[in-house]
């Protein structure tokens, strides 16, 4: 799912837009007079500003994407936010889109690392590191509720030169959690089996921007389960491991971040991910 501008700059640049930014947080809980529907946390902090993000946790960043709008045939509402649910902090997001569009219009989401579209969010972690090199595990708890077409899938990103980043995409990666009437690009190539989970696994050589944006052209792989995957842990490595195995991907791949969120093509929903973390073992 191609996601971008989301635009993190310099530090004293970074520092004068958050003190703006405070101003235009949303903090009000479940207002009332709010479009979408009652989450079932406590909302502590909104945004529903085109590109918005709020961070969760210090190291998690949840971006309001809406990278394909102008795919809708109507207006539009989408808000990220951040929640305490059963007592915990948590995150999630809810749109309303036209139900005539026809193509994914927006992937609003939560990252780890910097994705090759963006500029640096110059938050520290594992990313990028060399595809096969690490064990990479999601825990998280899925709560969903939606009308119309969507998934919630993992988004990771194959990049092959670390000093040019931006121009050495090579492979979009998706691993879908749940499918709400969508069907992946491409053909499906494999079948594969991860914790008693049977996977479909598509393969689109020459994918690209439907936005329009980029000229870039890259592979697309996509998992699709065969029954909703909606708690963890799931082991990412593990499907990293197969494209190698396959000689769908190498190690001199790098990868540049993990993503979570929702593929939207039209309808209405709340997506809210509690215990939501990742722990990456670097291997020996």
């Amino acid at each position: 799912m191609i996601s971008r501008k989301l635009l993190i700059v310099p530090f004293l640049l970074l520092l004068s837009f958050s003190l703006f930014a405070l101003g235009c947080k949303q903090t009000a809980a479940n207002d009332p007079y709010s479009p979408f529907p009652k989450t079932e946390g406590i909302i502590t902090e909104q945004v529903r500003d085109d590109w918005g993000w709020v961070t969760y946790k210090e190291k998690f960043v949840v971006v309001n994407n809406v990278w394909n709008k102008g795919a809708a045939t109507g207006p539009y509402r989408q808000r990220v936010f951040l929640e305490t649910l059963d007592g915990k902090e948590a995150f999630g997001w809810q749109w309303i889109w036209p139900d005539t569009s026809n193509a994914v219009v927006s992937y609003p989401e939560v990252i780890y690392g910097d994705k090759p579209w963006d500029e640096p969010s110059h938050i520290k972690t594992e990313f990028p590191l060399q595809a096969g090199s690490a064990d990479i595990t999601a825990n998280f708890k899925i709560i969903y509720d939606a009308e119309g077409i969507c998934n919630i899938a993992f988004s990771l990103w194959g990049i092959t030169d670390m000093s040019n980043i931006r121009g050495s995409i090579t492979h979009e990666i998706m691993i879908w959690n749940i499918n709400q009437g969508m069907y992946p690009a491409g053909k499906k190539t494999y079948e594969l089996r991860v914790n008693n989970t049977n996977f479909d696994v598509y393969v689109f050589e020459t994918h690209s921007d439907s936005s329009g944006e980029n000229p870039d052209i890259w592979i697309y792989i996509a998992f699709a389960p065969t029954e909703p995957i909606i708690s963890g842990p799931l082991k990412i490595h593990t499907f990293i491991d197969f494209l190698i195995e396959k000689g769908l991907l190498s190690s001199d791949n790098y990868l540049t971040s993990v993503e979570l969120g929702t593929e939207v093509v039209s309808g209405k929903g709340t997506v809210e991910i509690e215990n939501y973390s990742l722990t990456i073992t670097p291997r020996l």
